[in-house]
């Protein structure tokens, strides 16, 4: 379980986000989602701390398809339950 904003979330036969897999290629993630607090939502499915998701183009990206990293970003999660 990871909280993860509701914009990564896409809902177009089911809910899903994609995984960007080390050949820089889209992997349709299916995940359930869970309780929110403000912009964030608990996310269950086939992830991975570390994993790669897109967060941007998402909405037109395609299972298998090629992806091309602009910008790689970092970004630093808590996972529910841990506090600094």
């Amino acid at each position: 379980m990871y909280p993860a904003p509701f914009s990564l979330i896409l809902r177009q036969g089911g809910q899903y986000v994609y995984r960007i897999n080390g050949e820089n290629r889209a992997e349709r993630i299916l995940v359930d989602t869970g309780d929110s607090e403000g912009e964030l939502i608990v996310v269950v499915g086939a992830l991975n701390e570390g994993d790669r998701i897109a967060i941007r183009g998402a909405e037109s990206l395609s299972d298998g398809a090629e992806v091309k990293i602009l910008m790689p970003e970092t970004a630093s999660v808590e996972k529910p339950g841990d506090e600094a």
